[in-house]
């Protein structure tokens, strides 16, 4: 029997599109899966409500685009980079307003930052990247709420990470979850694996302005985390304005706290050839 081959190539194309009607359209369904949005690339990004975000699964080469996204800068601006526009947050009332020093800081122009942790991480980073914007520095911001030491010591390929960024100083912002171990001691293989990860790169530990006396985390992290620079930002910031749950820093505490980094930073920095991030170490 002999068949009409344009008949046949009719009733197939109508078959894919009736598939497709009910898939909700082919065309999108392979643009999902052939391309990811900032949202679902972006790293521990935490919902409206400050609930715990699902940490979508991406590949290394999904995450390593997101850093390269640079969003339109304003008019008359340097030209620096800055981080993608993260979904609104919860505005803070007019109570909560604190004021901060504006004075600008001067850091090395055309270096890159590489920031990564926990929730805290998540709160400081961008007010930190707008302020290195201001001296053309590049901020790359990784964060994954309610994650630990031992998750980015060994559950994340921070290696990689460090090799693909090729950041020129590297912060580290984790503890906040742990600050009630009953044996913290526990913690300092994980932090000197997670340190020997950065192989020798200019970093600092940011450790988390605590709410609560800790169990002697924080002196651990202290003890382990050379050849990085540790930042007690507990000692540093006193009546730290903070959210509803009396945990994380509320918008104009991340800009208080931004600004105790900064400046710690700028004191810090001991430039030498080829290293222009490099930090004194103790406290």
């Amino acid at each position: 029997m002999q068949i009409n081959r344009q008949k046949l190539q009719n009733l197939a194309y109508a078959g894919v599109m009736a598939g497709c009607g009910l898939g909700a359209g082919c065309a999108h369904s392979e643009l999902g899966r052939a391309s990811a949005s900032p949202e679902n690339i972006r790293v521990g990004l935490e919902s409206p409500s400050h609930a715990p975000a699902q940490i979508p699964s991406v590949s290394p080469q999904a995450v390593q685009r997101e850093s390269v996204v640079a969003e339109p800068l304003p008019s008359g601006s340097k030209g620096a980079w800055l981080p993608p526009r993260e979904p609104p947050r919860r505005i803070e009332t007019a109570s909560e307003h604190v004021e901060v020093d504006t004075k600008d800081f001067e850091f090395p122009a055309g270096t890159l930052v590489l920031h990564f942790g926990d929730s805290f991480a998540g709160a400081l980073g961008p007010a930190l990247n707008r302020e290195f914007a201001k001296s053309e520095v590049r901020g790359i911001l990784r964060y994954e709420t309610s994650s630990y030491i031992t998750t980015w010591a060994w559950d994340r390929d921070v290696e990689r990470e460090v090799a693909n960024a090729n950041p020129d100083l590297v912060l580290i912002t984790l503890g906040a979850n742990e600050v009630e171990l009953i044996n913290p001691a526990q913690r300092a293989p994980a932090i000197r694996r997670l340190v020997s990860q950065l192989r020798g790169r200019p970093c600092a530990w940011i450790a988390p302005p605590l709410w609560e006396q800790d169990s002697g985390l924080m002196q651990v992290v202290h003890d382990n985390c050379a050849p990085c620079a540790f930042l007690d930002s507990t000692a540093q910031v006193s009546d730290l304005p903070r959210k509803k749950d009396g945990i994380h820093p509320s918008k104009p505490g991340q800009e208080v706290w931004a600004k105790v980094v900064l400046e710690w930073l700028s004191k810090r920095r001991s430039p030498t050839p080829g290293r222009p991030w490099n930090l004194l170490t103790g406290y």
